[in-house]
């Protein structure tokens, strides 16, 4: 499978770890988000990608850990479906797994109080798909125009073999965007962003920590378009 960012040979010798905290912003959300009403560079989404996050590291064994933090608001009925979420992963041999899923959902009240729903474990479900692919399948509760969901997860791959492409956007239009690598020793690692010129991308990187970051901000959502012939050309990543 082509990946644009790619590991190609490591042969690796010291510990890292990967943690979740590398997420501060998980449950504190903005006035701002709770105000919006609509997307402002995306004026018809009938909903909102607020953050998208995820840091690729990992263990002492040296298996890929990719922590994600996701949080959207929910801006038109029509964009309840958005409340369905499927986490696919590699599931021959036990090669991948997702676990560590933890999410809620936010409403205010009409007294303008906080009403925050967590998504009970019960609702989440592992989907054999075939022999090589299963999916993580839940859905948040209580969804309402102007619902604000978040969830996060870690995804155990055996290898950094199987990093995955990272989407800026997709058919939401997403605020933030952010991809953080911390590259393990002696590994020869290279990458390729393929994006529009229209929308800047941010590219640290970190001498010490081998950490490389990405970031694109108020990227539109790409819907499926007549004689659009493929669609993933148009997609920053």
């Amino acid at each position: 499978m082509k990946r644009f960012l790619s590991c190609l040979l490591a042969i690796v010798i010291m510990p890292a770890l990967a943690s979740a905290q590398d997420f501060p912003t998980v449950g504190y959300i903005s006035d701002a988000e709770f105000t919006l009403k609509e997307c402002a560079f995306d004026k018809e989404a009938a909903a909102v990608v607020l953050v998208d996050e995820a840091v690729a590291n990992y263990n002492d064994d040296y298996n890929l850990l990719t922590h994600r933090h996701i949080r959207i608001k929910i801006l038109k009925e029509s964009g309840f479906k958005y409340a369905n979420i499927e986490i696919p992963f590699y599931r021959k041999n036990r090669l991948e797994s997702v676990e560590r899923i933890e999410g809620t959902v936010t409403n205010i009240t009409p007294d303008g109080k906080q009403e925050v729903t967590a998504l009970e474990k019960k609702s989440i479900y592992k989907k054999e798909m075939n022999e090589f692919w299963g999916r993580m399948i839940f859905t948040f509760p209580n969804i309402k125009v102007g619902s604000i969901i978040e969830y996060t997860y870690q995804k155990f791959s055996d290898s950094y073999s199987f990093l995955d492409d990272w989407k800026f956007h997709d058919y939401l239009p997403v605020v933030k965007s952010a991809f953080s690598l911390y590259v393990p020793p002696r590994l020869e690692f290279a990458y390729q962003v393929i994006k529009q010129n229209p929308y800047p991308i941010t590219i640290t990187r970190e001498e010490k920590s081998a950490k490389v970051y990405f970031e694109m901000t108020n990227l539109p959502g790409l819907d499926d378009e007549p004689y659009m012939d493929a669609r993933k050309d148009y997609i920053q990543r």
